[in-house]
């Protein structure tokens, strides 16, 4: 499930990154890597992708920042630790006017959001939640 999220978004998604970099969804984000059952992956700086597309995606592209992927396992964490980090992330996703893309609630859970300013896509959240494991995927750009 992680695989196919991280492809979708990468190879669907990835164009729409804007020029902000939201300081409380980094918080968040770093705040459980240390919590049980929860794995953090950061990718800050020199990111490289090679992609041909539409006018808008290599400018995107190039201004990629860092990506953080947020993993739960739920054999190795609590349900509570998940339920706390998920109604955090709502707050935020509130609080900064995240819209949603893609909203499947299915036997496995499909989110995509972004947020925007000034009529430029300034973030991008992909959420997935299977019966396993749950991903948060999250990219902005400075």
């Amino acid at each position: 499930m992680k695989k196919i999220a991280i492809i979708i978004s990468v190879i669907f998604l990835l164009p729409i990154f804007g020029q902000s970099q939201d300081k409380d969804m980094k918080k968040l984000f770093n705040q459980y890597k240390n919590v049980s059952g929860f794995e953090l992956e950061v990718e800050d700086s020199n990111i490289e992708m090679d992609f041909d597309g539409d006018f808008d995606m290599l400018n995107f592209l190039d201004s990629v920042e860092s990506i953080y992927i947020l993993n739960f396992e739920f054999k190795k964490g609590k349900q509570d630790d998940l339920d706390a980090f998920k109604k955090k992330l709502e707050k935020i996703i509130s609080k900064k006017e995240y819209k949603s893309m893609i909203d499947i609630s299915s036997d496995e859970v499909v989110r995509i959001l972004t947020r925007k300013k000034i009529d430029k896509t300034t973030d991008f959240l992909l959420i997935t939640e299977g019966e396993d494991e749950a991903m948060f995927f999250w990219a902005s750009t400075h």
